[in-house]
């Protein structure tokens, strides 16, 4: 499985969560340093900002060679911004 916003949030809980179940997961965010600091080696760190096309093209290619294809992709990437409902 593949999760790509992982460093924080929902997609950090899913991607803890399912390696506590024992599933090979792969992270993927924008901060190697996040994805680091939470997952050390349980996980395969794929740092990657989701808006770069060719980075993900290669974070893809990385866990289909460790792993011989991709399972499930679960894209938990975004942004937020506050702002005022008016």
């Amino acid at each position: 499985m593949w999760i790509a916003g992982a460093s924080t949030g929902i997609g950090a809980a899913l991607a803890e969560r399912l390696l506590g179940a024992g599933a090979q997961v792969a992270v993927s965010a924008r901060s190697a340093e996040r994805l680091q600091a939470r997952f050390g080696e349980r996980a395969l760190l794929l740092p990657a900002d989701v808006t770069d096309a060719q980075a993900l093209r290669d974070a893809a290619r990385a866990i289909e060679a460790r792993w011989q294809g991709i399972d499930l992709v679960v894209a938990m990437a975004g942004a937020y911004t506050p702002m005022r409902a008016d």
